[in-house]
């Protein structure tokens, strides 16, 4: 039963993506999954929990990716690089519409989302930082939280669609380009050659790489 529901959020949650969140009804929900209402009723009771448990079970899925990629990657440099891959695989299923719908309709719920961001991310954004330090490939002369900080501005700077909007880039070209220039700013000299290496055999926004 849990499968099924996970499953059935997951779904859900790609219409939302796509369409965002106060253009879809219920009705438009079961027609576009092939379900009746009554199937969905069964395990939501209306758009409010359904949202709600959507959001829920996408964090902790995303969280679990990023700790995944943490212990999968090489170095500091690898880890930052593989968990803006899945930022940007994120990134590019989710409309605008969804995240000001989030925003403008349901803050309650956009405030758990940012909760996420403020606890987990920045956590996960230190620890790589200190790892950086330790591993020689960052800079040991820079304030951690200070550096922290910064970076999470460059986060929330690609959720808020509305700052790169007239520019008219692609969501990776803009992730790249800040990227490139957090880190190489971060590096220490083995720093800028470990990250010219992995940028080499791992051109992960300039392709289509990527998954969904």
């Amino acid at each position: 039963m849990l499968e099924q529901v996970h499953q059935l959020l997951h779904r859900i949650r790609d219409l939302f993506f796509r369409y965002g969140i106060k253009s879809m009804t219920m009705d438009d929900i079961a027609q576009q999954l092939g379900m009746s209402k009554k199937t969905i009723y069964a395990h939501f009771p209306d758009k409010k929990s359904l949202l709600k448990a959507l959001m829920s079970d996408f964090l902790t899925c995303h969280y679990q990716e990023v700790v995944d990629a943490q212990q999968q990657a090489d170095n500091a440099i690898d880890e930052m690089f593989r968990i803006a891959a899945l930022g940007i695989q994120r990134m590019d299923k989710i409309t605008p519409s969804f995240l000001f719908d989030l925003r403008k309709y349901h803050g309650d719920i956009w405030s758990q989302f940012e909760q996420f961001r403020a606890t987990a991310m920045y956590e996960g954004v230190t620890a790589n930082i200190r790892r950086g330090m330790a591993e020689g490939l960052f800079r040991n002369d820079l304030d951690v939280q200070v550096v922290a900080h910064m970076h999470m501005e460059h986060l929330n700077l690609i959720v808020d669609p509305g700052h790169f909007a007239e520019l008219n880039k692609p969501m990776r070209t803009v992730m790249y380009t800040i990227m490139i220039t957090f880190t190489r700013g971060l590096a220490t000299p083995e720093g800028l050659r470990m990250l010219d290496q992995h940028l080499e055999n791992n051109p992960i926004f300039e392709n289509s790489n990527l998954t969904n």
